[in-house]
């Protein structure tokens, strides 16, 4: 869920539009006092909006004992900050603001909440005149007596840019989730000594939580293909996955493939003519996939940078999920398997782009389609749908079974038994439409 920074200074206020927020961006990031408002606003990692009260003039009156510590930094900060600008504690929430662009935060997601609007002593008014003189714009500000409209105009704001922000926010959670609570399993992936340190790993997260910029940008297809093989770059080292019917780390398949395509055929994931395979939902799916293979958690739960990563898919209302290991799914997973060793031998006879279709995993069928010369290797629509469909077929491979007479071949499925893990079910609900309907 994104985050908010809610500058303000009144204990009342906090307690009366604090709901209106909530609907909006959950539990909002409350400053205590004016030094931690100007930290944060330094801070742009920590939240996706900002709502200020220019009124902060609470925030500069003591409080407690006035010979405690806590009470004697705050005062000497405020006095510091005085010394260098000049400005009264009623406007406050102006020198937030500007704190704010100095250090690069987008204007257009910040808001001012005043009481006294239409008043003679209404600073925004004041303000937004020296701005407009100065040629700049101020933020929209809403009034605090009209909280019914505060709700409808963060989510008029937000609307635009809500899935880039939904997936910026989710993977900065994720890379911060499991820098503090994840185990590294990575390493079980890889043979002999060639383990990947602790500090490369951080980094590496690090790296991510960093990589997508505050404003959206508007050609995303070149950032997303990027982060797709910073993502990715990690699975090369990756030579000994193995069958897991229990855990599901075998899905690291999924990443191995992704790096291997991302290497070698660029183009795949390039925009041409309009058209691309990457997309917050794709980014968001992979993302889940990635930290799950390479880290353990305490449990199998859903975390909530990864329920919020799946709000960018349309909400699940297909009565066929309610149960997964349903035989309409189980077709579904059939009828994928069987499409794609079709296109393959299509593709065979009818050019001299020869597929290799000697094996029966449908994973490395599809990496085979890359490793040739033939034309289906550069279609995006084919491989929007494999990328997601390997999420069945990895953990459901097919098994070649002899009927009772000996003669015929018949193809049966393990069971992917996603229901026992709460991530891996929420997973399977958000992406079954991506994977098996038709466009």
């Amino acid at each position: 869920m994104l985050k908010v920074l809610w500058v303000e200074d009144d204990k009342a206020n906090i307690d009366e539009y604090k709901n209106e927020l909530c609907k909006i961006f959950g539990e909002p990031i409350i400053p205590t006092s004016f030094k931690a408002a100007c930290v944060y606003a330094k801070d742009s990692l920590a939240y996706d909006f900002v709502i200020i009260d220019i009124d902060l003039s609470k925030f500069f009156k003591i409080i407690g004992d006035p010979n405690s510590a806590d009470v004697i930094e705050k005062t000497k900060f405020n006095e510091d900050i005085k010394k260098h600008i000049s400005f009264e504690e009623k406007e406050a929430g102006i020198v937030i603001f500007n704190l704010l662009l100095e250090y690069g935060f987008p204007k257009d997601r910040m808001l001012f909440l005043t009481a006294n609007v239409g008043s003679e002593n209404q600073t925004y008014e004041k303000f937004n005149k020296y701005f407009n003189s100065a040629l700049m714009l101020l933020p929209e500000y809403i009034d605090k007596n009209d909280t019914n409209k505060i709700s409808e105009k963060l989510k008029k704001m937000i609307a635009p840019i809500n899935s880039y922000l939904t997936l910026r926010r989710g993977i900065i959670d994720g890379c911060i989730e499991a820098k503090d609570n994840g185990t590294l399993y990575f390493n079980n992936y890889i043979k002999d000594k060639d383990n990947v340190q602790l500090e490369d790993i951080e980094n590496y997260l690090d790296a991510m939580k960093n990589f997508f910029p505050l404003r959206k940008p508007e050609k995303k297809n070149e950032l997303y293909k990027h982060f797709i093989r910073i993502l990715s770059h990690e699975w090369e080292a990756a030579n000994n996955i193995k069958p897991d019917r229990e855990n599901k780390k075998d899905l690291a398949w999924i990443m191995k493939y992704t790096r291997h395509w991302t290497t070698h055929n660029s183009k795949l994931f390039s925009e041409v003519d309009g058209e691309t395979l990457v997309d917050e939902k794709i980014l968001a799916y992979l993302f889940i996939i990635n930290l799950r293979m390479m880290f353990d958690y305490e449990d199998d739960k859903l975390k909530p940078y990864e329920e919020a990563l799946l709000s960018t898919f349309d909400k699940v209302k297909d009565k066929v999920l309610d149960k997964l290991e349903s035989n309409d799914v189980k077709i579904k997973v059939t009828d994928a398997y069987l499409d794609l060793r079709k296109k393959v031998s299509k593709e065979n006879s009818t050019n001299n782009f020869f597929i290799d279709d000697n094996t029966f995993h449908f994973s490395e069928l599809a990496n085979n389609i890359q490793l040739s010369k033939s034309n289906l290797r550069n279609d995006k629509k084919l491989f929007s749908k494999l990328i997601y469909q390997m999420f069945w077929l990895i953990t459901s491979n097919p098994l070649v079974d002899k009927k009772p007479d000996g003669n015929f071949l018949e193809i049966k499925f393990w069971e992917f038994k996603y229901e026992k893990k709460p991530y891996l079910s929420a997973l399977a609900r958000h992406i079954y439409h991506r994977s098996f309907t038709e466009e």
